[in-house]
């Protein structure tokens, strides 16, 4: 009777020092899976942010270009200015013109985003 009592409460303070261990193994594994679930977030997040830079960069340049093309297509439609007749060099100085222009607003346009994001908030 009292052998066996004293077996039954061995038996039992060994499985709850058991599951005292699995618990806190549990709980460690439980702290692991959430900072790796932030670092994954985090890292997520940066490349998300990455995706968007190039995105603002490639519509400022599509931006850029077109403001060079509404000049060509200006430049191009059927209304008499003079200017078709006086040969290439001006063809060239329109085309260097456009370019630059398109150079200048992608420009402006790259200093005004860098000026918005080192801008402090007051």
């Amino acid at each position: 009777g009292h052998d066996d009592h004293e077996e039954t409460e061995i038996l039992l303070e060994g499985y709850i020092r058991y599951l005292s261990e699995v618990t806190n193994d549990i709980k460690v594994l439980h702290r692991n899976i959430a900072n790796t679930e932030r670092y994954v977030n985090m890292s997520m997040a940066s490349k998300r942010n990455v995706l968007i830079r190039i995105d603002v960069l490639m519509n400022m340049a599509t931006f850029s270009l077109a403001c060079g093309g509404t000049i060509a297509a200006c430049l191009g439609m059927n209304l008499e200015s003079g200017l078709e007749t006086t040969g290439p060099s001006v063809f060239a100085a329109t085309c260097a013109g456009v370019v630059g222009l398109s150079a200048v607003v992608f420009a402006g346009l790259i200093k005004g985003v860098r000026r918005t994001l080192h801008a402090r908030p007051r």
